[in-house]
């Protein structure tokens, strides 16, 4: 009895820790397994001979898997909660299947970010909501822009704006020092030579957010789909 007691324990202990273990399905050439499907590991697959699945950890890792295959699959995962597999099953359902296609950044400049202000940075062609990391610097993000461009860049709830040139061969250029960064604050952009305009609302990300799964889970739950795609594509094309 007293066995029994334990073995329930443990069970009831472990249980929830384990059912939050699993992979995420990037693409798949399967008549059953769709992309965004979650597959558990104990689940069993079974494929066929020309079948294949691409899928994707709680750790960020992608496992390639090939048919004729038979069984569970083996994994690096990560302890994390389960709405974070869920959150990106979401994303991924939603997308294309050419938005983990993504181009390699480049840019010869010394004066390059360590990071990608593509994903990071604020495109300032649309409206919407761009989600930032709190320990980067914020760049401005406008690859058609031309020699002379200048914008002016508001905050819509301070009434602050302050008036810049686009420097020259640049696709992004820093945010303004003169300008506060507010999170949840809504600013605008325009450029009238180039009938440019556009409204968005910064999100910065808690700072606890370290890898990139658990980022990418909460960009999706915030309206940042479109960078939470791309963080996700350098995942995938790193993988390659």
């Amino acid at each position: 009895m007293r066995r029994l007691i334990i073995a329930v324990i443990l069970l009831f202990l472990i249980g929830p820790l384990a059912a939050d273990d699993g992979l995420v399905v990037i693409s798949s050439i399967h008549s059953t397994i769709k992309k965004g499907a979650i597959i558990r590991s104990t689940q069993t697959i079974e494929l066929q001979s020309g079948e294949s699945l691409k899928l994707l950890s709680s750790a960020g890792g992608i496992i390639q898997v090939q048919g004729p295959y038979s069984g569970a699959i083996a994994f690096e995962s990560k302890a994390s909660d389960s709405s974070v597999l869920e959150s990106v099953s979401e994303l991924v359902k939603n997308s294309k299947s050419t938005d983990f296609t993504l181009a390699i950044f480049r840019n010869s400049s010394v004066t390059t970010p360590t990071y990608r202000p593509d994903i990071w940075g604020i495109d300032i062609r649309r409206s919407g909501k761009f989600c930032l990391r709190r320990n980067l610097p914020i760049h401005l993000w406008w690859p058609q822009a031309l020699p002379g461009d200048s914008i002016t860049l508001r905050d819509t709830t301070n009434s602050l704006s302050i008036e810049m040139e686009w420097p020259d061969r640049k696709k992004y250029t820093p945010w303004p020092e003169k300008l506060p960064v507010n999170d949840g604050v809504i600013y605008s952009v325009k450029n009238n030579e180039a009938s440019l305009f556009s409204e968005f609302k910064l999100q910065l990300l808690p700072t606890d957010l370290e890898d990139n799964m658990e980022q990418i889970a909460w960009m999706s739950d915030h309206d940042c789909k479109k960078q939470a795609i791309r963080l996700l594509g350098t995942i995938v094309n790193e993988s390659q």
